[in-house]
């Protein structure tokens, strides 16, 4: 039996799979959501930046480590707009990413 995974384990998967890619993951051990910037997704369609995340954690969700993860994809344009759209400092976390 493989032992659960875990949210910064996912993160750092994401970020080695996809060079410059900035990752936040939260999530119960269970069931993950995982918030991702890339450069490598710029023009890519909704469903081959997912496609990009599911690869650099393929490994965890055929032995049954991960079971579950929701993927936001953002460009790096993209995220800059959600940051910029942030007012108050206090919705930021140590690392500037939205809470």
């Amino acid at each position: 039996m493989t032992m659960p995974i875990s949210a910064t384990e996912i993160e750092e998967l994401i970020k080695t799979g996809l060079k410059g890619a900035e990752a936040i993951v939260d999530g119960d051990g269970t069931h993950f959501n995982a918030f991702v910037m890339s450069p490598d997704f710029i023009g890519k369609s909704r469903l081959a930046k997912q496609q990009l995340v599911n690869e650099t954690v393929k490994k965890q969700l055929l032995d049954g480590s991960l079971h579950a993860l929701s993927i936001k994809t953002f460009t790096p344009d993209e995220w800059q707009d959600i940051i910029q759209e942030i007012s108050d400092p206090a919705d930021l976390d140590e690392r500037g990413y939205p809470l």
